[in-house]
């Protein structure tokens, strides 16, 4: 896999040089492009913690529980909103998606009511996330500081949407839903 991305991000030429930085396949060289050093943007937040990548690969920040008692008690089939104390200024051409945190959805029966979390640009209120107990009889608690889900920033695309009476055809067309088979 590293290699391959090398080889898509790089540039690839023939030559009888050895060339520094990069490498030999054959007789051919994958030269890497010159790395940059990109400064960290900066986003603004209203919060009385800081949410956190907890390793150096993730991608997403841990959203805490901020709630107004110590506990919040989810009966079976049961959905509440909640508080993560966090409002954030999300830069304009971005958005935020949540997720639940992959533990918590294997560990207990919560997940996110809606699936998956939209935070527009634009706006500046309390984040709060939707969460339910899918057990038909479980219960599960959730304690003020716990870690509940994930913010992820990304970029979106956001084209003018233009009416037609017809889509160009292509091999797939209007198949879906396994209809390119399983294997």
């Amino acid at each position: 896999m590293l290699f391959r991305s090398k080889v898509l991000f790089g540039k690839l030429f023939k030559t009888n040089k050895k060339i520094k930085n990069s490498y030999q396949h054959q007789t051919y060289y994958f030269q890497l492009p010159k790395r940059t050093k990109k400064e960290t943007p900066v986003v603004d937040i209203k919060c009385s913690y800081i949410p956190e990548r907890k390793t150096a690969g993730s991608a997403a920040y841990d959203l805490i529980a901020q709630l107004p008692t110590p506990n919040l008690l989810f009966k079976a089939g049961e959905t509440h909103l909640v508080p993560t104390g966090l409002s954030i200024e999300i830069p304009e051409g971005k958005c935020g998606l949540l997720f639940v945190r992959s533990g918590l959805s294997l560990q207990s029966p919560l997940g996110l009511a809606n699936g998956v979390g939209l935070i527009d640009s634009d706006y500046r209120g309390e984040i709060k996330v939707p969460m339910r107990n899918y057990s038909g009889s479980k219960r599960h608690l959730i304690s003020n500081g716990d870690r509940i889900a994930q913010l992820l920033i990304v970029d979106y695309f956001a084209p003018t949407l233009n009416r037609v009476k017809e889509l160009k055809e292509t091999v797939r067309s209007d198949g879906g839903f396994g209809s390119t088979g399983i294997k």
